[in-house]
């Protein structure tokens, strides 16, 4: 009993009585950074590219519906089934489990990628062949 009181006042918490109707990933996104300092901006930028990321490795077809997962899950905090529970979302609560996995994975990956790149091209401009100009 005790046990069910508490998971109540969590997902609650966690917004399981919140409605998505409107939700907007842009929006969270600038809600909850806080203007002015490096890091806000930091992560802001972030976001932004995170949220670029789901776009393009999303299919046309899946892309509104992982950005709200992603955005529902990571920003707000939203479980996988009370993300399921959501009838726009269409998915049961082992299918948001797994775009959340799939997404995660993804992103994390690109990013990895990217911080290469960068270092890689940095390294390339830092080293120059004497006499080669």
């Amino acid at each position: 009993m005790v046990r069910d009181h508490l998971k109540s006042l969590r997902s609650q918490k966690r917004g399981l009585k919140q409605s998505i109707e409107g939700f907007d990933p842009d929006a969270v996104a600038a809600a909850s950074t806080t203007t002015g300092s490096a890091r806000a901006i930091e992560q802001e930028i972030l976001l932004k590219q995170i949220d670029v990321m789901i776009c393009s490795l999303s299919p046309s077809s899946e892309r509104d519906r992982n950005r709200t997962i992603f955005g529902l899950y990571y920003r707000q905090g939203f479980t996988a089934e009370a993300i399921a529970g959501i009838p726009s979302i269409g998915l049961n609560t082992k299918g948001v489990e797994s775009v959340v996995f799939r997404l995660t994975r993804q992103v994390r990956k690109e990013l990895v990628e990217g911080k290469a790149r960068e270092h890689n091209s940095g390294m390339q401009k830092g080293f120059e062949v004497p006499g080669s100009l």
